[in-house]
């Protein structure tokens, strides 16, 4: 570079010299000429000096650092400050960890380490994060798509076509869609609590309702339940009434207030409900008697009923509360489980129990 740049000043110097040598010879009778021809010759020797300074400094002096863009997870990052490549790299790279611990995205896993149904907006966070940080470190940052990859193509394929890819992907699961009206089924066990524990044992259930939630934007609904139990009786019952064999039938109906407790949509949610109903109780009683045919021991025998009793009561008042869970099999139908305390008649006549089951709604 230095030598290039000292060739043009030799050359207006040999020119110059030169035009002086045949200046002097047409001017060498004429005294005066050969002291201005010195005093040229002089300046022809300082020229080179002079015009090989600024030469030399401008061959030594860098050049302006030019901006450089790069594409890195979705943003277009321009250096304004002459930043090197291994400086884009350090600093995009503290950048990323910095924005990692803001918002909780990591850039090197392929969902960004969160759920699916968060990827949109921690996305989004993340390179803001992101721009923020480089900004702060002299890039300028906009979103942009990288450029495309050269496209690539396979080899010619000769021969049958190959089968094409199968991919198995599982369903979504089924949430609680909104539906006005719905109808259940349901069993299982009632447990005795209170007087009825001296007298009967625990037995089981039966359950037909329906439920009605006429707007889709209030969790409230009303319920009708039917439902028949029955109880055996207890050997301290029997004794108290001269009687071997007997059991008592519980059936009726409640009419309750549900208010569902979970989010609209959701996978599973627990319901509250209660209200009140009427129920009659049938108690029936049997005298047996025992023989036996005189040529074996009992297990020849037999018993015959000698007796029967039967007592119902009146329709009488009763209230329930209860708890209840719902899980979605599709989008309107469900399985639940409910448990609710029964109390039937006054408090000086009471009979309450605990009646648990599980069901489907459809």
């Amino acid at each position: 570079m230095r030598d290039t740049c000292l060739w043009p000043a030799w050359a207006v110097a040999f020119n110059w010299l030169h035009r002086v040598n045949t200046m002097t010879c047409q001017t060498s009778l004429v005294v005066g000429s050969l002291a201005q021809s010195a005093r040229s010759f002089k300046a022809l020797l300082l020229m080179p000096m002079m015009l090989a300074v600024p030469c030399a400094v401008w061959a030594q002096a860098p050049a302006a650092p030019a901006s450089s863009t790069s594409f890195a997870d979705g943003l277009s990052i321009t250096a304004q400050n002459g930043q090197s490549s291994e400086q884009q790299i350090a600093d995009r790279t503290a950048c990323e960890a910095w924005s990692k611990g803001q918002t909780g995205f990591d850039i090197t896993q392929p969902t960004g380490g969160v759920s699916p149904g968060n990827y949109t907006s921690r996305r989004e966070q993340f390179d803001r994060a992101m721009s923020a940080c480089l900004e702060a470190r002299g890039y300028a940052v906009r979103m942009a798509t990288p450029p495309p990859a050269t496209a690539t193509y396979p080899p010619p394929h000769y021969g049958p076509p190959a089968p094409a890819a199968v991919y198995m992907t599982s369903p979504p699961a089924p949430t609680l869609l909104y539906q006005p009206f719905h109808v259940s089924i349901s069993g299982g066990p009632s447990i005795a609590t209170g007087d009825a524990s001296q007298s009967f044992d625990d037995g089981g259930l039966v359950d037909l309702g329906f439920s009605l939630f006429p707007v889709e934007s209030i969790p409230i609904g009303l319920r009708v339940d039917g439902s028949y139990t029955w109880y055996g009786a207890r050997d301290e019952f029997l004794y108290a009434n001269n009687a071997q064999i007997g059991h008592q039938e519980v059936y009726g109906g409640d009419v309750d207030l549900q208010f569902d407790l979970g989010p609209p949509n959701a996978r599973a949610q627990f319901y509250l409900f209660g209200g009140g109903g009427w129920y009659r109780e049938r108690t029936t009683l049997h005298q047996v008697s025992g023989f036996d045919d005189g040529f074996c021991d009992f297990y020849c025998g037999g018993l015959f009923i000698t007796g029967t009793a039967r007592e119902t009561t009146p329709w009488r008042d009763s209230w329930n509360a209860g708890l209840g869970w719902e899980l979605a099999l599709t989008g309107y139908s469900k399985f639940f489980v409910e448990a609710r305390y029964r109390q039937i008649g006054p408090n000086d006549s009471k009979e309450s129990f605990v009646p648990i089951q599980a069901g489907v709604r459809f």
